[in-house]
């Protein structure tokens, strides 16, 4: 397998979605496949050669992702558990890995402009896909969101990339074209970004919080509008302790993209940290009216209710939490405390 510094893009959003999944899980209908896929980018003489060279790979593994999925959907214990796409695709991430290195071809299309081709394999093996996972929806849909996030970003970035491509080569002026170069030259920036981004995201799963700080941190020099990079160091330094940086970063977050609700949670639990929980309070509501089935909101304005000494309320958000997330066992850990301390 691949190691990280050398994975592209996608693939490391696969492997980073994946993280929440048990390692030592049990087989069920175990078995192996290897798909190969080939794609590739057109690279312009004002293109980052290196940059282009992992958009080639992430087309690439996109191809292959495609196989993975149709392959894991069709085992029965996916079936079974009647789960999307977006969830398919994220199981698919746990099984798949890149076999060897892969192989580019290039192409002279005219003289400022070549054909980067990718051709990779994958191994798809469905031992580390157990009923636990299938079964456990809400990690699935922490995992499907984190992918979503990723995988807008790239194809916005994508898109737009196209969109430059074509101005440059209806382009006048030398002007026009210097100007259309500077925006190729951002493009890639906020690429390589995302990619720090999900590097960071792989360390913060590793609990090596400080790294991962620098990770975001330099994602979000690339990219000072990535919300999600803001969000992400929020977290880390979240688990680090350091609430008011982490409060910081929250709000830069929801400045930046004004529905996003696990900023606004974040957010509250960095509140929560700080005793300040009127504010936590209004951070949890904030984000469960933006999405009304996020059980860690409920969890954590049940924490708030529960310090306070609100225990009604409380028990409410907790049995919420748990209707959501029947494997929140914090919450239903807390719901027994409480029960106790009103009994006696």
């Amino acid at each position: 397998m691949m190691g990280w510094g050398s994975m592209n893009l996608f693939e490391r959003t696969l492997l980073i979605v994946s993280l929440f999944m048990a390692v030592n899980c049990s087989a069920v209908f175990a078995a192996v496949q290897t798909f190969t896929a080939t794609d590739g980018y057109t690279m312009s003489d004002y293109d980052n050669p290196n940059v282009a060279e992992q958009r080639a790979i992430d087309y690439a593994m996109r191809r292959a992702a495609e196989q993975a999925g149709v392959y894991v959907e069709s085992l029965s214990i996916v079936q079974e558990g009647m789960l999307t796409k977006d969830e398919i695709m994220v199981l698919s991430a746990n099984v798949m890995q890149v076999q060897g290195t892969p192989k580019f071809k290039a192409s002279l299309i005219s003289d400022d402009v070549i054909r980067y081709e990718c051709h990779l394999s994958v191994l798809v093996d469905t031992d580390n896909i157990s009923p636990a996972m299938v079964q456990d929806k809400a990690a699935l849909a922490a995992a499907v969101e984190k992918n979503k996030e990723l995988t807008a970003e790239v194809e916005r970035l994508n898109r737009e990339m196209e969109r430059l491509k074509e101005q440059y080569a209806s382009a006048v002026t030398d002007s026009e074209r210097q100007q259309i170069r500077q925006a190729v030259k951002q493009n890639d920036e906020y690429f390589i970004a995302a990619g720090l981004n999900e590097q960071g995201a792989s360390l913060f799963a590793q609990g090596r919080y400080a790294e991962a700080v620098n990770c975001f941190t330099q994602a979000i020099e690339k990219n000072p509008r990535l919300a999600f990079a803001y969000h992400n160091r929020g977290s880390a330094y979240g688990k680090m302790k350091n609430y008011t940086q982490a409060i910081a970063d929250f709000s830069q977050a929801i400045a930046l993209d004004t529905n996003y609700a696990t900023a606004y949670s974040g957010r509250g639990f960095a509140y929560y940290g700080t005793k300040t929980y009127e504010r936590a309070a209004a951070d949890f509501s904030k984000a469960i009216s933006l999405n009304p089935q996020y059980a860690e909101a409920y969890y954590g304005r049940g924490n708030v209710y529960m310090t306070l000494g609100h225990y009604e309320e409380a028990l409410r958000d907790y049995e919420k939490a748990l209707v959501i997330n029947p494997t929140l066992d914090a919450a239903r850990q807390n719901i027994e405390m409480i029960r106790n301390a009103m009994n006696n």
